[in-house]
């Protein structure tokens, strides 16, 4: 193995990420040394990670090569110096509420000193037990007799990986997070799927992906690299869009190879248009993707670059103009009885122009003399009673697109809360793009499931009760 890949994985990078690529056939320890080096929070958890790896494959020179274990508990010992050295530690006593980077230092030797207490006793030699006890005399006192364990989910572990660390010392739990990204689990275990834990996960990848390109490029290129890709689309399609809407986009320019969506505009409002699935991007600028499809992101893309040039105000004009059309068109010159506003548009029951509405969230249908124009606000009522509201006799006509309209949105609902985002106004365009834009830069992420939704007095969607007062976790 290359001298220099080897000293860039085991300084920088996961020795059992190495080890996957069949290339550290023996790992020669007089090769392997510290140097003083800027210790942190991450060179902490990658030392105990992988010098709990080398003592796991080394395990075996205690009945063959006694020499290269002892070699192995000298070379952790001078580890242990230096960090000592670093962080000028006079006293080896464990801070359970750690505040700074010596204090993870000092449990990560801990968790490490205990599981090899406790493995002396089985490996029955008393030369090997005195030489470890001479090294670490001054942590000894503070292990033996206490409950020590650092706990942690290995990759694939029921098949699946969900990152989950705890330190126990004498009853006492402490729970830490982010240590995978320094670590480099995902990218040792890329079909990962997402949970709670990881939300805090993507700015500490980002540092640590710039961190490697410099460091350690070998050890980028062969560790990193082959599944970067992969492990960054599996981030932007699972992770909450809050988080995704927030921090995706520092990391989209470290690589060529990580993962980009459809379209990219980093704009807020072209930002939140990318990270969306297409159907809801589509229905937020106006298409009437209920009743005509689903158009192309090549044809979302030009409303965005309408949105950025003319702002928002001026493509909602446009739009606007195309519903008025649409409206003369509907009511082949029947009178319409809706109220209207002092620019003589018609409102809904609401007070909401209508032409402000996404076109299959208004319907028109005739009503002897007149006709009448109905919206998504009223749709749920019309839906279940089925006939016209302002004489309770007349059949409406139109109850299958009005039944697709709200299966639609429930739809969307679900979709939106399948990734932590909570959307529950259903309103004009531009009441829709406000609500949520709102709701993905508050960071409040949805955690319990959907019932079924209604419209309350005041226009707004209820969703079992406004979502029964609504939970949240902040992430």
């Amino acid at each position: 193995m290359d001298d220099a890949f080897l000293k860039e994985t085991f300084l920088y990078g996961n020795l059992e990420l190495g080890f996957s690529l069949r290339e550290i056939k023996k790992i020669d320890l007089t090769k392997l040394s510290f140097e003083k080096s800027e210790f942190d929070l991450s060179f902490s958890w990658r030392c105990y990670k992988n010098f709990k790896t080398l003592f796991s494959a080394r395990e075996v020179d205690v009945l063959n090569d006694i020499e290269s274990y002892k070699n192995l508990i000298k070379l952790y010992k001078d580890y242990v110096v230096l960090g000592e050295t670093y962080y000028q530690i006079n006293d080896r006593f464990i801070n359970i509420k750690p505040n700074c980077d010596k204090d993870y230092f000092i449990i990560s030797i801990y968790s490490m000193l205990s599981d090899l207490d406790s493995k002396m006793i089985s490996y029955d030699n008393q030369d090997l037990i005195n030489i470890f006890g001479s090294y670490f005399y001054d942590y000894l006192p503070f292990i033996h007799g206490q409950d020590v364990l650092l706990n942690f989910n290995s990759p694939f572990k029921d098949n699946e990986w969900k990152p989950r660390w705890k330190f126990i010392y004498n009853r006492e739990q402490l729970n830490l997070d982010i240590i995978d990204c320094y670590l480099d689990t995902y990218f040792y275990n890329p079909s990962f799927k997402y949970s709670p834990g990881m939300y805090k996960d993507i700015i500490p990848i980002k540092d640590r992906l710039i961190f490697l390109k410099e460091k350690a490029p070998q050890y980028f290129e062969k560790c990193i690299m082959p599944n970067l890709e992969i492990v960054t689309k599996n981030i932007f399609n699972q992770y909450p869009y809050q988080i995704i809407f927030k921090e995706y986009l520092e990391i989209l320019d470290i690589h060529p190879l990580i993962y980009k969506p459809d379209m990219v505009f980093k704009t807020e409002l072209g930002w939140l248009l990318s990270i969306l699935p297409i159907k809801i991007s589509a229905f937020l600028l106006g298409y009437p993707v209920i009743s005509c499809g689903i158009p192309s992101w090549e044809n979302i893309s030009k409303c965005i670059e309408k949105i950025e040039q003319q702002g928002l105000d001026n493509y909602l004009l446009e739009l606007n103009k195309r519903n008025k059309t649409i409206l003369d068109s509907l009511s082949f010159g029947v009178t319409i009885s809706n109220g209207f506003d002092s620019n003589e548009d018609f409102v809904d029951l609401l007070y909401e122009r209508v032409i402000d509405y996404n076109f299959d969230d208004f319907i028109l249908f005739y009503n002897s003399k007149a006709s009448h124009i109905f919206t998504f606000p009223e749709f749920d009522n019309i839906n279940k009673k089925q006939i016209n509201p302002y004489n309770n006799k007349t059949r409406i006509p139109m109850i299958d697109r009005i039944s697709r309209n709200l299966e639609m949105k429930q739809e969307f609902i679900h979709t939106l809360k399948e990734r932590g985002l909570m959307f529950e106004s259903w309103g004009t365009i531009r009441i829709n793009f406000e609500d949520i834009l709102h709701n993905i830069k508050s960071g409040k992420i949805m955690e319990q499931k959907i019932r079924n939704y209604r419209y309350d007095v005041q226009g707004r969607i209820n969703i079992g009760g406004l979502f029964e007062r609504m939970g949240y976790y902040v992430g």
